[in-house]
């Protein structure tokens, strides 16, 4: 049960930063790229915790979608999440 109640507390996180308009207001006005960090970062969080938590406590993550996953953080024909995640800075 333990792994249930730490996975919710992850998707409760991920949701916090993506979920309240008043807290994400105030980070997009006093981070640089702080659209991204509002708007797009939750969304790959809550992709990964996805992924993540079963992978970690209940079954193996298929190659196709780690390997999916870990272009797309770094950025192996994109724009990849670490390269964006590193343009969040305070003003």
């Amino acid at each position: 049960m333990r792994g249930d109640h730490a996975g919710e507390g992850r998707a409760q996180q991920a949701g916090a930063v993506g979920g309240e308009r008043e807290l994400n207001a105030a980070l997009t006005r006093s981070l640089e790229h702080g659209g991204w960090f509002t708007g797009s970062l939750p969304a790959i969080v809550q992709e990964l915790l996805e992924v993540r938590n079963p992978g970690a406590h209940e079954r193996r993550v298929d190659r196709e979608t780690a390997t999916r996953l870990r272009d797309k953080l770094m950025g192996v024909g994109c724009q990849g999440t670490f390269a964006e995640l590193a343009r969040v800075r305070v003003k």
